[in-house]
This record gives structure tokens, C-alpha cells and sequence, in this order.
């Protein structure tokens, strides 16, 4: 509880004479220069002021009439044109009083007018019924009696006492103004599809008004104190573009009791719902603005501001929901204390509601028709082994931070549970083992946040696993998953967060699943993308397998080992994969690889280059060559100020992904090289080196060739030469068989002869 400041009271004055001037922000800072500068201008003017019978007014430079003020007190009363013999041109905001004026039930406007204060000087007529203006007025109109702008796409005034329950304001109207349906008799309204703005005040205290709806209008924003007052409203339906919901614009809506804010919010002002019904609220995520009071306080009758009981406030962990259930604000001397809840566990808590309540032994559970639901656990024991049943009833699901407040070394769920709900086991700070069955289907979001001796998790035969379900496990160790998994965080994002001391991922047998493991390392089923390389392995290089062609995002995630890698047939290298790897040197990529995601080697502080191929498409921001300037945690949310490497260098080709990557982010790029044995090597030098091979080559197989030609001659002349002596052989044989014939002949001749003379 706390006192309201002197401006609190400000708003009340500004609530009874229904300022639209003054937005609420301004209202509320009570900025006394301000008030010193308006007080000023409105003496300045008064100084200038004329008083003509019944009508005060200004002269302008241009000798027309500005009314501000009007003391008659008739019922019907007629603007004159002119006073004093010069035209009354402009009718200002204050003319009929900062007071209720009781008096004044119809108003009729001449032609000269040309400009009616914006902000309404109508407001103040609690028992205006009609506003009359002359046909040969060029800039304003009535239309039965209701007073708009000439092409009637602002609706200025609706008299405060006109008759009639409900009104439906024209197609074509894009503007209510400041104050223009205020304080009547409506109980319903219909708002036209071609609505585009709502001023300050424009609809407040219109105390019958049962329910608005915005729906089918454009309007982005609701100004200022725009539903005040509305103390009936039961329902209000916003237009699915609004961004803006001005402050106090539903202050003193008693009765409304829910509200429903469109998806594309981002502001919310302060104010907005004080004094209203809700005893909770859903802030989408877009909402990036909240101010002070906005939700879940009320007025008490000395003035001061109190929270409401028991307010809950449901959103997104880390948004401005989140914030402003405990933000405080030292200038206006207030700190919220509300309940903060996911819009799951917000569901969680109106189910149990919705169920009957039991306690039995250490367990309070609910049941719901044959079922059992563990609610928390009182256990002090070191080893909690729970019950499949309870009274008879299965035992199936186990609650928000069921376990929470247990001290237990071991816990182990027993068959037959089928689904965990969120930090089911959060802040066990002595657990050290987890065991889940078979029978499990669904791990919801951060089971086991803040279990920070916890070694070894069996997740029995999940199939979805929620995100961040390890975050701040420091000491996790082994991880076994199902088969049958399907899913492991929002899309498969880094599902490990946190586990500095993870070494081993083992996929157990199953069917139908995701996820397949190796050696400890966590893969796609069909293997071709690799998801998680435990952060605490060891090993110093890793040369993924040909299948391979993904490394998932945040795969080698600040493994602080890892050296060199190799990725033969890589196309992907996702978002973070080797963030933070701060050992590593070497990285060869494919000559395949097609895109490499944000960060993908953001702070590798020991890589000092890299070579892309011309088959890149894509490559994301800080994708390489930077690092981390501070040592912030990198899991942290935070600016950690990217810096770029300065002895960093890409080997790329022109026209080429990574020659623009370079270029675009001042990083030395080279290019007309290649990888030779491990080495960049100029292209140019290896083509004079080629020159020089062809030319020893050349010369080499010329050498060849004339000592071949030789030596063919040679066997030619050599094979001649033996045909040659051969032939003489041949001859010389011939000669001597002739010779040896002969000789055999006389021979024989001398024989014949021996015996004849024998």
C-alpha cells in the first residue's frame, strides 16, 4: 500500500472536468514547470479577453472571434456570428465552465464557425439533449443533433442527455474525439468498421454502457481514460490490431471482470485497470511497455492505492508480464508482490481447482474419475520410490514443483505415470538420481531446473521432452532417451542448456522416434544431422561420418576440449553450432556446404580462419570471426558485445558468399588459393609450378621418346644385322653342305673305284 502523490489528486479534478488536454502521463507527473508555463498562458490570455454581454472572447491577429467563455444560464442557447461586429470564428475548450453546467439543454452553431476546441467544450453540459449547426456552416455538421465535422468522419459531440438506450455511430466516422460520448445515458454502442481512433475520454463515464465491441474497427490505439468511469461494462472487445491501451483507459470499470488483450499489444499505460474486477490478467508476449498501477490495484476510500489480493499475473517466463508482477518504482514508492504464473501452469492450477483433494501419507493428490495426480510430495526420505497407486487408483500424472520442497538423493516414478508437468522436480538440490518409466509420454518445460547434483536421468519412454528441461544441471553427467522420442524442446533447440558436464547421450531402443545415439553423441534417427556433441567430451578432433550432412544448433555448444574438426559432406551448419568452442583451431568444411547460421563459430577465439567454397548460399551475422568482449555467461540473455577478431581470415573466392561475408564485415579475405596438404596455396603459384612440371614433363617424354626412337633404331639395325648374318650363316651353310656333298661324293667315287680293282 502507498500514498498516492499530490498529481493522484489531479487525476480526480482532471476525471470531474474531463480534461482530454492534459494525457495521462502528463497528468500524473504534476511537472510544476508545466503547470507554471499553463498558468502563464491562460493570464496572457485572460489579459487579452473582451467581454461582450453574456460572452467573453480573444481577438485574433486577423480580426476574427475566439469565445471562451459564456455565462448565460438559458436552456436554449444561439452562438451569435459575430460580437461586436467581428466574425465568431472559434469556440474554445473552457466556454461553458470547468464545472458541471446544469442549465444549458440545446446549442445552436452559425455558419462562421470554423474550429469547436478538440477537446470538447461540451463535456461540461450534463443536460445537453441537441446540437444545432447552420446548414452553411462549411466545417461542421449535426446530424440528429449530434455534432461531427463536415465530412463526418469525427464525431465531435454526442449530447450528454439525448434520448435513447443505444446509438450506432455512422459507416464512414474514423474519429471519436476527445470526449465525444461522455457521461450519456447508452447503454449499448455500436462502434463502425471504419473506427481508426479513439481519443482521450472519448467514451468515458458512461456509467449504463453494458459492453463494447472494438472488434471490427482498425483502431490501433485507446487513448487516455478512454472507458473511464464505465462502471457497468461487463464486456470489452478489442481490435485485433490494437497496440496501445492509453493510461487510466478503463479506470473505474467496476464491474469488469475479465479481459481478453489482443495479440499484437505492446503498451499498456499506467492505470489502465485500477479499480476494476479482474482478479487476474493474460499479457500476451508483444507487450513490451507496462506502466506503474496498470493491473491489480485498487483505490481505497482515504485515497490510497492498495494491491489487490491475490492478483495473479499470467505471461511468458522473461517477459514484461514477468516484470511487472514484482517491478517496483522508487519515485512513486510502490512494489508490486503478485503472483507470476505460465499460462500452463495458470491452467494447471484451475484444473486442480476443478478437482477433488486428498492427502495420504507423504503425498497431497487430486482425483480426477479413476486417476490419481500427485500434487507434492512431503517426503524427507533419501530415497523416494512413489507409489503406483494410491487408495487404488493409479497414480498417472505428477504436478507443478510436486517435488520441489523433497530432499531426497533418488527418486523414482513409478509405471504407469504418463505425463510430468512443469519444475515437477525443480530445485532438488540433493538429488542426485532420476528414474522415469516406461510408460511416460510427455516431459513438460524445466522438470529438473536448479538440480544441480544431479548425475544421471533415465527419461523412460517419453516422446515429447519440453525445453530446458536440464537448465542449471551442472553436474549431469548421462542422459538416457527413449526410443520412441519425438521431440526435445521448442523445434529440438539446444535441449541441454547448462550441462557443462554432459559426456554421454544414449538413445535406447524404440520405434517411431526422432533421435538415435552413437558413442554417446546425439543424432537424427536416420543419422544425417547431428544434434548434441556432449559439452564435456574430451576428445580433441571429430571427423563427422559421410551420412552426415547437418550439425543442429548449438550442437558443440561451448565444448571446451574440441580441436579440430572435419565435415566431409556437410550442407548445414546450423545456428551456434561450435559457439563458444574455445579450444577449437581447425575446421574443414565441405566443399557442399550451403548455409552456416548465426553465430554458428562465434567466440572460437583459436580459429583463426576459415575457407568457403563457392557452393555457399547463405551465412548468418556473426557467423565467424568474433568474439565475446566480456566473459558473460553465454547462456545468459545479455549483451555481450560482439567484437571482431582482429588476426582473423576467410579464404574465399570473389562473387562468392564468403568473399561478401568478408567484405561486409572488415574481415581479411583471400582469395585465388587452394588447400594443399593442409595448406593455402596461391592458385597463381601452383600454375608456374604446373608450367614448370609440363615443361620437365615435356622434356622428360621427349627424352623418352628420342631414347626410344634410339634404341628402336637400334634393335632395327641390330635386328638387321642378325638377319644379315643369318642370311651369311644360311649361305656359309649351303657352301659347306655343298662342299661336305661333294667330299662325300669323291669319297664314294674312290671307294666304287677301290673295288672295282678289287
Amino acid at each position: 500500500m502507498f500514498k498516492k502523490n499530490k498529481t493522484a489528486a489531479l487525476l480526480m479534478s482532471l476525471l470531474i472536468c474531463a480534461s482530454a488536454a492534459v494525457s495521462p502521463v502528463s497528468a500524473y507527473a504534476d511537472n510544476e514547470e508545466s503547470a507554471a508555463v499553463s498558468e502563464a498562458a491562460e493570464e496572457a490570455a485572460d489579459s487579452n479577453e473582451k467581454t461582450s454581454g453574456d460572452f467573453t472572447y480573444t481577438v485574433s491577429d486577423n480580426d476574427t472571434v475566439t469565445i471562451t467563455k459564456c455565462t448565460n444560464t438559458i436552456v436554449d442557447l444561439v452562438i451569435p456570428d459575430t460580437i461586436d461586429g467581428l466574425p465568431v470564428t472559434d469556440i474554445g475548450e473552457w466556454v461553458f465552465g470547468k464545472e458541471l453546467n446544469k442549465f444549458l439543454e440545446t446549442v445552436s452553431i452559425p455558419a462562421s464557425v470554423e474550429y469547436i476546441s478538440t477537446n470538447n467544450p461540451f463535456k461540461v453540459c450534463g443536460n445537453l439533449r441537441e446540437i444545432n449547426v447552420d446548414s452553411g456552416n462549411k466545417d461542421y455538421v449535426s446530424e440528429d443533433g449530434i455534432l461531427f465535422t463536415k465530412d463526418k468522419k469525427r464525431l465531435v459531440c454526442y449530447p450528454t442527455r439525448k434520448s435513447g438506450k443505444s446509438y450506432t455511430i455512422p459507416d464512414g466516422v474514423e474519429e471519436l474525439g476527445s470526449a465525444a460520448i461522455y457521461e450519456t445515458e447508452l447503454e449499448n454502442i455500436t462502434f463502425p468498421d471504419s473506427l481508426t481512433t479513439v481519443k482521450d475520454f472519448a467514451v468515458a463515464r458512461n456509467a449504463s454502457l453494458k459492453k463494447a465491441d472494438l472488434s471490427k474497427t482498425t483502431v490501433d490505439k485507446l487513448g487516455g481514460y478512454a472507458f473511464s468511469g464505465c462502471s457497468s461494462l461487463t464486456e470489452i472487445v478489442f481490435p485485433e490490431d490494437l497496440s496501445t491501451i492509453g493510461g487510466a483507459a478503463f479506470f473505474g470499470c467496476t464491474a469488469l471482470t475479465e479481459v481478453e488483450l489482443p495479440h499484437l499489444i505492446t503498451s499498456i499505460g499506467q492505470y489502465a485497470f485500477i479499480d476494476t474486477g479482474l482478479k487476474s490478467v493474460k499479457i500476451p508476449r508483444t507487450v513490451q511497455e507496462i506502466g506503474y498501477c496498470a493491473f491489480g490495484y485498487e483505490t481505497a476510500p482515504n485515497g490510497e492505492e492498495c494491491p489487490v489480493s491475490d492478483f495473479v499475473i499470467i505471461g511468458e517466463y522473461g517477459s514484461a508480464a514477468q516484470t511487472y508482477a514484482t517491478d517496483t518504482d522508487s519515485e512513486y514508492g510502490y512494489a508490486n508482490d503478485f503472483t507470476f504464473q505460465s499460462e500452463e501452469e495458470n491452467a494447471d492450477v484451475e484444473e486442480i481447482l476443478s478437482l477433488e483433494q486428498k492427502t495420504w501419507e507423504d503425498y497431497d493428490y487430486a482425483v480426477d474419475g479413476n486417476e490419481v495426480y500427485i500434487l507434492s510430495c512431503n517426503s524427507t526420505d533419501d530415497v523416494i520410490n512413489v507409489p503406483a497407486e494410491i487408495e487404488g487408483k493409479p497414480v498417472t500424472k505428477i504436478y507443478t514443483i510436486a517435488f520441489s520442497s523433497t530432499y531426497a538423493r533418488e527418486i523414482t516414478i513409478p509405471e504407469g505415470v504418463k505425463e510430468i508437468k512443469k519444475m515437477a522436480f525443480k530445485d532438488c538440490g540433493m538429488l542426485e538420481k532420476l528414474t522415469l518409466p516406461q510408460s511416460l509420454v510427455t516431459i513438460e518445460d524445466y522438470i529438473c531446473n536448479g538440480c544441480e547434483v544431479l548425475r544421471s536421468v533415465d527419461l523412460g519412454g517419453a516422446e515429447t521432452i519440453g525445453s530446458d528441461v536440464f537448465l542449471g544441471c551442472n553436474s549431469l553427467t548421462d542422459i538416457t532417451i527413449s526410443g520412441n522420442c519425438k521431440t526435445i524442446g521448442v523445434g529440438n533447440e539446444y535441449p541441454f542448456a547448462g550441462c557443462n558436464a554432459l559426456e554421454n547421450i544414449n538413445v535406447v531402443s524404440g520405434s517411431g522416434g526422432s533421435f538415435s545415439s552413437e558413442d554417446g553423441i546425439l543424432y537424427s534417427s536416420d543419422k544425417k544431422a547431428l544434434l548434441c556433441y556432449p559439452p564435456a567430451r574430451t576428445a580433441k578432433t571429430f571427423k563427422a561420418s559421410k551420412d552426415i550432412t547437418t550439425i543442429g544448433k548449438s550442437a558443440f555448444f561451448l565444448n571446451p576440449y574440441i580441436e579440430e574438426v572435419e565435415l566431409p559432406n556437410v550442407e548445414t551448419i546450423d545456428i551456434g553450432a561450435f559457439e563458444g568452442c574455445s579450444a577449437l583451431k581447425k575446421v574443414k568444411l565441405s566443399k557442399k556446404l550451403k548455409s552456416v547460421g548465426a553465430y554458428a563459430f562465434l567466440d572460437c577465439p583459436e580459429l583463426k580462419s576459415l575457407r568457403f567454397y563457392k557452393d555457399l548460399e547463405e551465412i548468418g551475422e556473426y557467423a565467424c570471426g568474433y568474439y565475446y568482449e566480456d566473459e558473460a555467461n553465454l547462456l545468459e540473455n545479455e549483451e555481450n558485445g560482439e567484437t571482431l577478431m582482429k588476426d582473423f581470415k576467410i579464404y574465399a573466392d570473389k562473387g562468392t558468399k564468403g568473399y561478401e561475408y568478408a567484405k561486409d564485415n572488415d574481415i581479411e579475405v583471400i582469395t585465388g588459393t587452394i588447400e594443399l596438404f593442409g595448406k593455402n596455396v596461391k592458385k597463381s603459384i601452383l600454375e608456374i609450378a604446373a608450367g614448370a612440371v609440363a615443361l620437365a614433363l615435356a622434356a622428360l617424354i621427349a627424352a623418352l621418346f628420342t631414347k626410344r626412337s634410339k634404341k628402336k633404331k637400334s634393335e632395327k639395325e641390330k635386328a638387321e644385322k642378325e638377319k644379315k648374318a643369318a642370311k651369311k650363316k644360311e649361305k656359309a651353310a649351303e657352301v659347306n653342305n655343298a662342299e661336305e656333298t661333294a667330299d662325300e661324293d669323291s669319297t664314294s667315287g674312290k671307294d666304287d673305284n677301290d673295288d672295282e680293282q678289287d
